[in-house]
């Protein structure tokens, strides 16, 4: 008698945990190019598409609001463009949550990308559906010498 509970409840499980299973190819990988003529960075990313862009001052991404110096929210599920220049105050598929404070060179800075699972759905929590991926990269504003 005890089987016949069991059985259902096993396929169940079995079925939950192979629906959407967590996707190390939607991590973002972040590059940050200094523009050299002006203190600033552009932030890309891949793949495509991002959720939330956040920079950070110093070394940790931890959520910090008096260590958040510009944050942009996607206006739709991994929405914001790749190669976003820091400041921006009208990003592509975006909008700004944080203004952006100036970038003080010689200060390290941490960019966060974060991605929502594309497969979205929802699984009960057993899988990665409706996960967010998340990366961090830390750079390093270099002083402008400008020739005499």
């Amino acid at each position: 008698m005890r089987l016949t509970h069991l059985l259902p409840a096993a396929a169940l499980a079995l079925l939950a945990c192979d629906s959407n299973p967590y996707d190390r190819t939607q991590i973002p990988t972040i590059s940050i190019v200094p523009v050299i003529a002006a203190p600033l960075v552009v932030i890309s990313w891949t793949p495509a598409g991002a959720q939330q862009v956040r920079v950070y001052k110093g070394t940790v991404a931890n959520g910090q609001s008096d260590l958040l110096v510009w944050s942009i929210t996607g206006s739709g599920m991994n929405s914001l463009v790749s190669g976003i220049e820091y400041g921006t105050t009208n990003p592509p598929g975006g909008a700004v949550d944080v203004a952006a404070k100036p970038l003080v060179a010689g200060q390290p800075y941490t960019v966060q990308v974060s991605r929502v699972d594309p497969k979205g759905g929802d699984s009960g929590g057993l899988t990665a559906a409706g996960a967010r991926y998340q990366n961090t990269q830390t750079f390093t504003l270099a002083a402008i010498v400008i020739p005499p």
